[in-house]
């Protein structure tokens, strides 16, 4: 994989960026700049952009994202999260006005777009949010606790 970084550095227009994305794999920085980019996410769940701060050894910079931009990048994966919802909703042969409620959890619920699109299906039902960042890891511990206990 670096020997690919190193030939894409060597071809590409702006090869410095390509240099500083080597230094952060090189220097294992991966999942400071992984945290940076989520908190960012999560900011634009209430704002229209957000800027990315990066303050690594051999890496400074700073990059904004906006709330657009993510959503156009996770727009196709929003779809068929949303199809998946309403195929489940098709399947388990209920119509959809007699749904009353929905829970949201887990943190990419909390993405607008994704709300918007899935509450779309069920207008009338009212919202329940779970605990957005913690739900997953604990559906997660009940499951391994009920297969592994």
């Amino acid at each position: 994989a670096m020997t690919d970084l190193k030939q894409i550095r060597f071809e590409a227009e702006r090869a410095d960026l390509v240099g500083r994305f080597i230094h952060i794999v090189e220097h294992r920085y991966g999942h400071a700049l992984a945290g940076l980019v989520e908190r960012a996410k999560i900011a634009l769940t209430d704002q229209p952009a957000a800027e990315v701060k990066v303050s690594l050894p051999g890496a400074r910079f700073a990059a904004e994202i906006t709330r657009a931009g993510l959503e156009a990048t996770i727009g196709a994966d929003i779809d068929r999260v949303t199809e998946t919802v309403r195929q489940t909703i098709a399947d388990a042969g209920v119509d959809t006005s007699a749904i009353t409620a929905v829970f949201l959890t887990g943190g990419s619920t909390a993405i607008p777009l994704a709300k918007r699109q899935i509450l779309s299906l069920v207008p009338q039902a009212s919202v329940i949010e779970g605990d957005m960042f913690g739900s997953v890891g604990l559906g997660l511990a009940l499951d391994a606790q009920r297969k592994f206990a």
